[in-house]
């Protein structure tokens, strides 16, 4: 129905695949795909209330609820990655300003390490911070700060049991979550006078929701 990063408009994805492929198409968002991945196989399998972000070129969202994905009316619950943290700020792909995703995704990492003159990006960047680069631990300090900040709104919105932050961003582990876990208890409305929910990495990174995939087409066959 509308893509922010592609120029697609009301397009009959499924019906151009099938006619292609021959074969039943089922389209799903890939981060619904990789809650549903961390729900059968995963660390959501015990959970019954989730949110899952993921994190890439941009960010992905997934809500569980009860058990059972949630994605609204439109199919289109879940799109964190575009609500508005910055009033009048970076511009988005989405056609408006001061979106989460500006601020919290591999496009920010790389952003601020240009912006310190660094030319690093992607696994280089993670690998850098490893090694205690200072310019790349800045830039994952400052978009783990993003996370937590922005994780605290959702969790205020939703109160779930668990959150999960998969997509290749995600396999920087610790160098992202540890400061997220700082701004989370830090912005999270009632902090100290509730259960904070578990914020981990989500137990098949990057190919969750690859396996998510798999498992709601066989679902749907």
């Amino acid at each position: 129905m509308f893509a922010p990063h592609l120029s697609w408009r009301d397009e009959p994805l499924r019906d151009r695949l099938g006619e292609r492929l021959g074969l039943p198409v089922t389209v799903v968002n890939d981060a619904n795909a990789a809650l549903w991945a961390e729900h059968v196989h995963g660390h959501a399998r015990t959970a019954r209330d989730v949110v899952m972000v993921t994190l890439g070129t941009g960010i992905g969202g997934a809500l569980m609820i009860d058990g059972r994905l949630h994605v609204g009316r439109n199919g289109m619950a879940g799109e964190f990655g575009h609500i508005r943290v910055v009033p009048d700020g970076r511009p988005c792909e989405c056609g408006h300003t001061g979106c989460w995703e500006q601020y919290c995704s591999g496009k920010a990492l790389s952003r601020f390490a240009a912006d310190a003159g660094s030319s690093l990006s992607g696994p280089a960047l993670t690998e850098a911070a490893a090694r205690r680069d200072p310019v790349a631990r800045g830039a994952y300090l400052d978009v783990g700060r993003w996370l937590g900040f922005g994780l605290a709104d959702l969790v205020a919105a939703f109160d779930p049991e668990l959150v999960l932050v998969g997509g290749g961003v995600s396999a920087a582990g610790e160098l992202l979550l540890e400061p997220a876990r700082r701004a989370l208890d830090e912005a999270l409305v009632g902090s100290g006078h509730r259960e904070v929910p578990e914020l981990r990495v989500a137990t098949l990174g990057p190919y969750a929701g690859l396996v998510g995939a798999a498992e709601l087409t066989r679902l749907a066959a």
